[in-house]
């Protein structure tokens, strides 16, 4: 990507927002992404991958009680916790470090607590509004810290995280610990949904399991990530707000679309929630597509009208070609293009996925074609209205990409990509935002049914007030003044 896709304007307006999939940040970034995924491939359907998750309990106690002695992990009394949480509260609206005594047997103290209240929590949530939602962190702790200072602390105020926590940004450890002291202490109004960088098989290929060995050294460090993907395995999967807004990291699955899997709302949540804890998924099944799914417009560029699309994965790389050497006209773009799809290509054992209801499969539109990144599937605005459809769901919000804008709306405005790290990975000069749920609207209305509040780093970190109580007092844009007057 050229040096002028990497900075982008943060004052542009939402409607000339600019989306990138996030793994075409860099080269760099694109090498660690295919790696991580072949560790799907190379582990997720063996048995022993559970080592990566229940079996590591036992040795990670009887690593950090060697290692401590003095102090054997635990669980947290609620005043320890409170007291946990208000510490590091403070280090990040002071832009201070993670504190001393968080050691690797207080930190494992922290997972054994918040390890039964992820076990408590469905899979797939049902929620109420009003909620304040959040897109992707990646390890900015300072601006989490911030914004939950500015919007209101639980239990006065309600949120959901829809995951990537960790990765690529500076403090992803302060991250998950602020959040997981968060969840400990308010379990009913913090809800916290695991996204595809919350697996050991992803982060040990980014910066979070390094930061971990770096920071306790390599024994503890590895020791931890074993524990930390133990735990995360725990989380919820995805959630569903008053009924009618469906809420996940990646986006849909191609299962959700078929009468054998549900054929109502009420037994797609009990599908879902059927499954067992911790959620161990192989690379074809809806747990991942839950995690690593794309809109099909959202996805790397533009592509065409639907009834364009290709029929075959060979049809499906080159129009990918032609649509960018069009869109982008850069010198080496067709060589990146070709190495971007020749990772699709090893798709031609997946077929594409026509909607149920075609007469003429694969003649028609296609609903589902293959992942540029390699795992899941991009997914059409034919088979989101299929969804919305079968399910009685008006709307659907996710994370998952880079959205210079802080949030993108696409698929016919039902589909909503949310991104909450301004600055993201300290070279994006981006946008990022949070979005409030204040209530329900009616299927028909083509409003989406909560607001926008978007800041910059500079803004955000700037503010040196708060918002009121009521939602619907809330700025669109948390201005870079010291205090707003209402």
């Amino acid at each position: 990507m050229s040096a002028s896709r990497k900075r982008t304007d943060s004052s542009s307006s939402s409607s000339s927002s600019s989306t990138f999939d996030e793994s075409e940040d860099d080269s760099d970034e694109d090498v660690l992404e295919r790696r991580a995924i072949r560790e799907f491939d190379n582990k997720a359907d063996q048995a022993a991958s559970a080592l990566l998750y229940e079996a590591e309990l036992p040795r990670i106690n009887n690593s950090a009680a060697r290692n401590k002695p003095a102090a054997a992990a635990t669980v947290l009394e609620y005043t320890e916790a409170l007291n946990l949480f208000n510490r590091l509260h403070m280090c990040g609206l002071q832009q201070r470090a993670l504190p001393s005594e968080f050691n690797p047997t207080l930190i494992t103290s922290i997972l054994n607590t918040v390890k039964p209240v992820f076990c408590s929590d469905a899979s797939c949530l049902q929620l109420s509004s009003p909620v304040v939602l959040f897109g992707d962190i990646h390890g900015e702790f300072q601006q989490l810290a911030k914004l939950t200072d500015i919007l209101g602390r639980p239990p006065g105020r309600s949120y959901l995280y829809l995951g990537d926590y960790v990765d690529r940004g500076p403090q992803s450890l302060e991250t998950l610990l602020y959040l997981m002291l968060m969840k400990i202490l308010h379990p009913t109004t913090t809800f916290v949904l695991r996204g595809n960088h919350e697996d050991r098989r992803v982060y040990r290929h980014f910066n979070f399991e390094n930061d971990l060995m770096r920071i306790f050294g390599t024994s503890q460090g590895q020791s931890l990530s074993g524990l930390f993907a133990t735990v995360l395995a725990y989380m919820p999967l995805c959630a569903i707000i008053n009924g009618e807004v469906f809420c996940c990291h990646g986006g849909l699955s191609p299962h959700f679309n078929h009468n054998r899997f549900a054929s109502c709302q009420k037994a797609l949540v009990e599908r879902i929630n059927a499954l067992s804890k911790p959620v161990l998924f192989r690379r074809h099944d809806f747990v991942a597509d839950l995690l690593w799914s794309d809109p099909l417009d959202l996805s790397d560029y533009q592509m065409p009208n639907l009834r364009a699309l290709a029929r075959t994965v060979d049809e499906w790389c080159d129009q990918r070609i032609r649509v960018i050497e069009s869109q982008v006209g850069k010198v080496g773009s067709v060589s990146r293009a070709r190495s971007q799809t020749s990772r699709v290509s090893n798709h031609s054992t997946m077929a594409l996925a026509n909607s149920e209801n075609s007469k003429e499969p694969i003649a028609t539109v296609v609903d589902w074609l293959p992942n540029p990144r390699g795992i899941s599937y991009v997914f059409s605005r034919s088979a989101l209205n299929e969804f919305m459809k079968r399910y009685k769901i008006n709307w659907m919000v996710r994370g998952h990409m880079f959205v210079s804008n802080g949030f993108n709306e696409s698929l016919g405005g039902r589909c909503m990509t949310l991104f909450s790290a301004a600055d993201y990975a300290q070279k994006y000069h981006n946008t990022a935002a949070v979005l409030v749920i204040e209530g329900t609207t009616s299927s028909s209305s083509r409003e989406f049914p909560g607001r926008i509040i978007r800041y910059t780093k500079n803004s955000l970190m700037g503010f040196g007030g708060s918002l009121p109580v009521e939602t619907n007092r809330w700025p669109r844009e948390i201005a870079n003044r010291a205090r707003v007057n209402y």
